[in-house]
């Protein structure tokens, strides 16, 4: 762990522990307010330096449970009499979040561009139709 104090790496080891952030940070700098605790928490997640620190502390096995757990994830529950109904948006919740909890995906990369331009109206409609597939 690169650089951390000693509550930062508690910390971490809580957080890697048992994935409670909240009370990660109670434990790790000793406060009681629990709404503190979550600010903290938030803070810390804040900085590169925790987060890579927490993700070269998951474990594998960390990250085949939560797999296991989403791919568990029902909207109704099965009764005797009828079958569950399976919960695709939460298990696509959870297989996204264990994916980046190891850092396994790539940083969002958006671009943002303004162009101006002295062409006429129509030009810029059909490079428009055109970039868009409808022309």
């Amino acid at each position: 762990m690169e650089m951390l104090t000693k509550q930062e790496k508690r910390f971490v080891a809580e957080v890697a522990e048992h994935g409670n952030k909240t009370l990660a940070a109670q434990t790790a700098f000793g406060i009681k307010d629990t709404n503190y605790a979550s600010v903290k928490s938030v803070r810390l997640l804040g900085k590169d330096r925790i987060v890579n620190a927490i993700q070269d502390a998951l474990s594998d096995e960390l990250l085949l449970q939560v797999h296991l757990e989403g791919l568990q994830a029902m909207k109704e529950e099965p009764t005797a009499d009828k079958e569950g109904k399976p919960d695709y948006a939460v298990r696509h919740k959870y297989l996204d979040s264990a994916y980046k909890l190891k850092g396994s995906f790539a940083p969002d990369k958006h671009v943002n561009l303004n162009l101006t331009a002295d062409v006429p109206n129509e030009k810029l409609k059909k490079l428009a139709d055109k970039l868009n597939g409808r022309g």
